[in-house]
């Protein structure tokens, strides 16, 4: 699982962490938490991606289409 701290949101504590993700993704028993900060690079390339799929998505192509592609 992966989360990204958008802009304004609070940083908080990995231990704090836990039970935050837990809440938004609706999941149980977390046991073990890794945080990185991503480098500029990443998030752009994250950033560009997301908008490429949004963009197909909005062309009607998406994952969903099988074998159709």
């Amino acid at each position: 699982m992966g989360a990204f701290l958008e802009v304004g949101e609070e940083k908080v504590a990995v231990a704090e962490l836990a039970p935050i993700l837990a809440r938004r993704y609706k999941v149980e028993g977390v046991a073990d938490i890794t945080v990185w900060q991503e480098t500029a690079e990443e998030r752009d390339r994250r950033v560009a991606r997301a908008e490429r799929e949004a963009a197909m998505e909005r062309r009607g192509i998406h994952w969903a289409m099988g074998g159709a592609n």
